[in-house]
């Protein structure tokens, strides 16, 4: 016989996390307080993993690879979190995000401005702002100081972005896809949190058969991590074409492949 869940309290108990989404907790198992934003975070697991694994035989640069591993780390930190809603495994989701985005404003800064790969005073202001960014957030615990911190980060890497795309040699068209998925991605995460109530009684209305697919939150999930799994590309095929190398982008089912015509690995 399954547990039973009581007041919407399951396997990991009182919920302590400072943000509790839309899906109904423990709703389809005991064991997972938000299933559909669990099991979502595979979008943003499998295929950084994948290509992780890839590039060591088609050629890679560490900075990629360190892309590819702060990607797969959001992924498994949001999977914990809202697994349990508990407010460490929050942190764990959080802050990957934080340092992830500065880490990927210095590759895309140094794909803009070369000459910013040897300034000791941009890397050490990057890190300043997470160590102040972070500090200020586990002291103060409110979840608008990391969504305007972050959200700062996600505006300056779009302004790298369209400067990468009007002014390098660069894929363009990597840059339109991962955004058209990370911003529709991020118009379906506010639809899930301005219409949270409409939601709800829309789920009580429909077949359990077409509940996923109300699930907003998981969808952003969906949207969010593939794009930004493609914007990797955007960033590493950009850094390859500045670097004069010969570089080749292919697809398959479960994700994409650098290949590099004349190294095994870069710095």
């Amino acid at each position: 016989m399954a547990p039973i869940v009581e007041n919407n309290i399951g396997y990991w108990g009182n919920v302590t996390s400072t943000l509790d989404w839309c899906e109904k907790n423990y709703e389809t198992t005991f064991y997972i307080a938000e299933f559909w934003n669990t099991v979502s975070n595979v979008f943003m697991i499998i295929p950084p993993i994948y290509s992780f694994i890839s590039s060591l035989a088609t050629g890679y640069e560490v900075r990629t690879l360190i892309c590819y591993t702060l990607l797969t780390a959001v992924g498994i930190g949001s999977w914990l979190f809202h697994m349990t809603l508990k407010y460490e495994m929050q942190l764990f989701d959080e802050l990957p995000m934080l340092w992830g985005s500065l880490f990927l404003v210095f590759v895309l800064a140094t794909i803009a401005f070369p000459y910013l790969e040897d300034n000791l005073t941009f890397k050490m202001g990057l890190f300043v702002y997470g160590i102040i960014a972070t500090t200020i957030y586990l002291t103060l615990k409110h979840p608008l100081l990391f969504q305007f911190s972050y959200g700062l980060l996600v505006a300056f890497i779009l302004y790298l972005n369209i400067y990468v795309s009007r002014f390098k040699r660069c894929n363009a068209k990597l840059f339109y896809l991962s955004s058209l998925l990370y911003y529709t991605g991020f118009l379906i995460w506010n639809i899930d949190n301005i219409f949270c109530d409409y939601l709800h009684r829309l789920r009580e209305m429909i077949p359990q058969v077409l509940v996923p697919f109300t699930q907003a939150h998981a969808i952003w999930h969906c949207f969010a991590g593939y794009g930004s799994y493609i914007h990797i590309y955007f960033c590493a095929q950009a850094r390859a074409l500045e670097l004069k190398r010969k570089v080749r982008l292919s697809w398959d089912l479960i994700g994409l492949k650098l290949h590099y015509g004349d190294l095994n690995h870069m710095k």
